[in-house]
């Protein structure tokens, strides 16, 4: 089975194309040419450069199976909170012309990675893909556009198109900014984690590996399209996050909890039923075991 992947430089991508040619796909990756994509990997990948064009596109998905949406504009910390223009080139207009070259090249599947950024305080917990989501950023709103955008082209053209609403990811080769990143540096290091408030601000989070599986479930089964919540259906406190850390990290005890600060962020929880009834996937890694995963990462590195 063929699969194109785009976005393929990313956290994500890199762990995913690993995992699929371990199991045997043909993998093409799809990357800008600025991209320095082959510099990007430690094994041998098919690497299509791209502007992302309708007509460049379609050059590259003549005879592919599914293909894999992971290119994304993210959030930053400048980024203008009323401002959805920020994201529109790539989370909407590059999604449009993916759509238009795969209907005209006859491809059967496009799976894109959403986020549970569609959702927000608003919503009632656990998140479920029946509520009317009301997105937490503007980052949110461009992804839920996207899943509208792949509704209705499934709908008018027949192709089977599926958004993917990931909890919050974690691994090794994340960035420094998010919390799990920087808390393993911290902890390996011996010096101590600070958690603001009390830390009780409970967030879902999934590990790399656990995801990679999942979409590799759905280009085997081909579920139904629409769109899915795909997490572990339960959170963990910042408090606990950064126990857990301490402990496998041989750091135990080493915290600063300083109560001057607020508690970051808002609860996220989703219900992913209907992606496990619908794959037969339930994720593998529970924290402690995916953390010291994380930490036998950074002993090699």
């Amino acid at each position: 089975m063929k699969i194109a992947i785009t976005g393929a430089t990313g956290f994500l991508g890199k762990y995913l194309i690993k995992y699929l040619l371990d199991c045997n796909y043909d993998v093409l990756v799809i990357a800008r040419p600025e991209e320095n994509a082959q510099g990007c990997f430690s094994f041998d990948v098919n690497i299509y450069e791209s502007d992302y064009s309708i007509n460049s596109l379609e050059d590259i998905f003549v005879g592919v199976d599914s293909i894999v949406h992971l290119a994304a504009q993210t959030m930053q910390r400048d980024t203008d909170p009323l401002k959805v223009s920020n994201f529109f080139h790539v989370n909407v207009q590059i999604y449009e012309d993916v759509l238009i070259a795969a209907q005209k090249c006859n491809v059967k599947q496009i799976i894109q990675m959403s986020s549970n950024s569609v959702y927000s305080p608003v919503n009632r917990l656990p998140f479920l893909e029946s509520d009317n989501p009301i997105p937490a950023t503007i980052y949110g709103v461009s992804k839920l556009y996207s899943e509208k955008l792949g509704e209705y082209v499934a709908y008018k053209t027949g192709m089977n198109v599926i958004s993917l609403r990931l909890a919050r990811l974690y691994g090794f080769g994340e960035r420094d900014s998010v919390v799990f990143t920087k808390y393993m540096k911290l902890a390996i290091n011996s010096e101590p984690i600070e958690v603001w408030g009390e830390g009780k601000t409970e967030i879902e989070y999934l590990y790399v590996k656990d995801v990679v599986e999942a979409i590799e479930v759905v280009v085997r089964k081909k579920i139904e399209s629409g769109v899915y919540n795909v997490g572990t259906n339960r959170s963990y406190s910042v408090m606990e996050i950064a126990k857990t850390i301490n402990k496998v990290c041989d750091n135990e005890g080493n915290l600063i909890i300083d109560k001057s600060k607020p508690d970051n962020g808002y609860n996220i929880l989703m219900d992913s039923s209907k992606f496990y009834n619908a794959t037969n996937w339930t994720p593998k890694w529970n924290l402690e075991e995916a953390i010291f995963d994380i930490y036998n990462y950074y002993s090699k590195d």
